[in-house]
């Protein structure tokens, strides 16, 4: 990726309104924007970002497209972009302890 499409990439990650993920979600904690609480022109060219410029690679037997730009990964998933720590695809998405503590300290929620 080109250093114009990398400061692109950035501008447009954060503009977008992250909220860290639920519950259902402890063991791999992460942040999303969903499409509706985006801009979609926006949402869409982070989308296409990834999927141009990303690497496929594996997290708990699911085959994603990942992009790792400043130490995070992001990953789109349908109306969903993802992002979490990219030590968190270490071990096939199964990080030992010291990266797990780093993920949640950076990601965890406090609710």
């Amino acid at each position: 990726m080109d250093f114009k499409t990398k400061q692109r990439f950035r501008r447009l990650a954060k503009a977008q309104p992250w909220r860290k993920a639920g519950p259902a979600y402890k063991d791999a904690p992460h942040e999303y924007v969903w499409w509706q609480n985006s801009k979609l022109s926006d949402f869409r060219a982070l989308k296409k970002i990834i999927q141009q410029h990303g690497t496929m690679g594996t997290w708990r037997q699911s085959r994603y497209r990942f992009l790792n730009v400043d130490g995070l990964v992001y990953w789109e998933m349908y109306s969903v972009v993802n992002r979490s720590l990219a030590c968190s695809l270490d071990r096939g998405g199964y990080p030992g302890p010291a990266a797990r503590v780093k993920i949640a300290k950076r990601f965890g929620r406090k609710d």
